[in-house]
């Protein structure tokens, strides 16, 4: 099975309207866990802090998610 074939468990955005508040590390940290890859990592976090799966806490949680790269 290749990496992006499996699912990453999170709450859906109905089930947890501002999204699951997490650290950028923590969230960084959980996804590798699932993937070596460093490419899908950094998709994967990217698209759910887009679709407000997740928001940040912490000292990046009012950081517009442009300026994070």
């Amino acid at each position: 099975m290749r990496a992006f074939d499996r699912a990453i468990p999170v709450s859906h955005p109905s089930h947890a309207p501002d999204g699951r508040p997490t650290t950028l590390l923590a969230l960084i940290q959980a996804i590798g866990d699932v993937t070596p890859d460093d490419r899908e990592v950094v998709a994967t976090v990217v698209k759910m802090l887009r679709d407000g799966e997740v928001r940040l806490c912490g000292i990046l949680r009012d950081t517009p998610l442009d300026e994070i790269r």
